[in-house]
């Protein structure tokens, strides 16, 4: 999805790479508490991975929506829903393996370990299961959010991009107000880790099909420092502002300034000149976003391995930088080996 009229779109890739690595970082890096002027900047970032996720496949999406296309429509889901189940299943037998072959009997962060049937079809159902592969809850999210813009053009037709400001308002006050927070809280991690996080995912959907629909970005490219700054602006704003603007409770990605972070963030990404950047640095960009799923999908359990077993058994200091670092280039080796298997389904996993 990387190709813009016909030609490959390098902003887009790098959006991918830069993203999927944030993601191990937010999952895998505890920054020290003595140094909260940097947990602050970099929380924020990796807070606005999955974010920035949606703005770019709604973003990337906008024509299934307006087209009302329903075999576009079935191929989006499947492609959604698949890997959601497929990993399920590795993480489900993956972990009960580990516990076979190594006998851990560790309790605390890694009883995960030790699934049982009712975490695989939990994970299945909602992606979101935390003893498995909780961050799988982005596609559950994913595909509401889908049938949602789908179903809002299907109905209103021409009044369609009417119908989804409207929800984008509605959104924002069933967070602000708690209801949202209020009704899925209840429920446990399984349901509000997912289900909760509709109504504050729908936002970043929102913004970047009409980011799209709105041709912003082809506006924006002439005036690339003046973008740039305005950007930087509104990011920096929207970090220092976060406590006073966003409700006090909700589902981590609630209120507007994670929104205002993101959005920015994607747009400055988007207008960075790169067509004229090294050759090398192309062939990376290209190589570590074509698997940038891969690495989303499988850094959990690549992860949690490298902690369990290597730093308990050697004792050495987890949640850092550098163990991101790892984490991330095992499951894009990890990723690249799977997308060798010559089996479409198979690939589709990762790529």
């Amino acid at each position: 999805m990387e190709k813009n009229h016909g030609e490959y779109n390098f902003n887009i890739a790098l959006i991918k790479s830069l993203m999927s690595f944030l993601v191990v970082c937010a999952h895998f890096w505890l920054i020290d508490d003595d140094m909260p002027h940097l947990q602050t900047a970099v929380s924020f970032f990796t807070l606005a991975a999955a974010p920035v996720f949606f703005i770019m496949s709604f973003f990337l999406t906008r024509k299934l929506y307006s087209g009302r296309d329903p075999k576009m429509l079935g191929k989006r889901i499947w492609r959604l829903w698949f890997p959601q189940l497929f990993w399920a299943v590795f993480y489900y037998l993956g972990f009960r393996l580990v516990n076979i072959l190594i006998g851990i009997n560790y309790s605390g962060r890694y009883t995960f370990i030790f699934v049982k049937p009712l975490n695989l079809i939990l994970q299945i159902l909602m992606g979101s299961d935390g003893f498995l592969a909780p961050q799988m809850w982005f596609n559950f999210v994913s595909i509401i959010l889908t049938l949602i813009l789908f179903t809002a053009f299907c109905f209103a037709r021409l009044k369609g991009r009417i119908v989804l400001i409207i929800l984008f308002i509605l959104s924002l006050l069933l967070q602000y107000t708690g209801i949202n927070y209020g009704f899925f809280a209840p429920y446990g991690f399984n349901v509000s880790y997912a289900a909760g996080r509709v109504a504050e995912c729908l936002p970043f959907a929102v913004a970047g099909f009409f980011i799209a629909d709105m041709n912003i970005l082809g506006a924006l490219k002439s005036k690339k420092i003046i973008t740039a700054g305005c950007c930087a602006a509104i990011m920096t704003a929207s970090a220092f502002l976060k406590d006073i603007t966003d409700p006090s409770y909700g589902f981590v990605y609630e209120g507007v300034s994670l929104l205002f972070f993101s959005a920015a963030l994607f747009v400055l990404l988007s207008v960075i000149p790169l067509d004229n950047c090294p050759e090398t640095l192309k062939r990376i960009i290209k190589f570590t976003s074509r698997l940038s799923m891969g690495v989303y999908c499988v850094h959990y359990f690549i992860g949690y391995l490298w902690d369990l077993i290597l730093c308990k058994a050697l004792d050495i200091k987890s949640d850092t930088l550098i163990e991101c670092l790892i984490v991330y280039l095992i499951s894009l080796a990890v990723s690249y080996l799977i997308s060798l298997i010559p089996f479409k389904a198979v690939r589709s996993l990762v790529t």
